[in-house]
């Protein structure tokens, strides 16, 4: 799971910093990727079953950096990916002040990426 997220992530170093288009086909993976996930916290609290993990907070790091890059979950798509990256953000101990800087960063690149177009 750990593996598989960074790999989406990272397919979208084109749009981040090329100023492409989202191919459709790596777009389909990632709802392809959260559908999974949606379906894996059926009936549970966190990605690891009853508590908190390591898993979570990678998981939900990603997430934020995806939609610092526009991609949002779609609540009534994957209610429980929603409900738990609410949680998630909520729960993390130190999540804003330790995720907050990097997604920033990430916003900056993306304000000075040679391709964007809202230049």
């Amino acid at each position: 799971m750990l593996s598989v997220r960074i790999v989406h992530l990272l397919s979208q170093y084109p749009v981040i910093f090329n100023g492409a288009e989202f191919e459709p086909e790596k777009l389909a993976k990632l709802e392809e990727a959260v559908q999974f996930l949606d379906k894996f916290l059926e009936g549970q609290q966190w990605v690891a079953g009853s508590n908190l993990t390591i898993a979570d907070i990678s998981i939900v790091v990603t997430l934020s950096s995806a939609e610092v890059l526009g991609y949002s979950v779609n609540p009534s798509k994957y209610p429980n990916v929603s409900r738990w990256l609410i949680k998630a953000k909520k729960t993390i101990p130190g999540y804003a002040e330790l995720n907050g800087p990097g997604l920033k960063d990430l916003k900056g690149l993306l304000d000075v990426a040679p391709g964007n177009k809202n230049k």
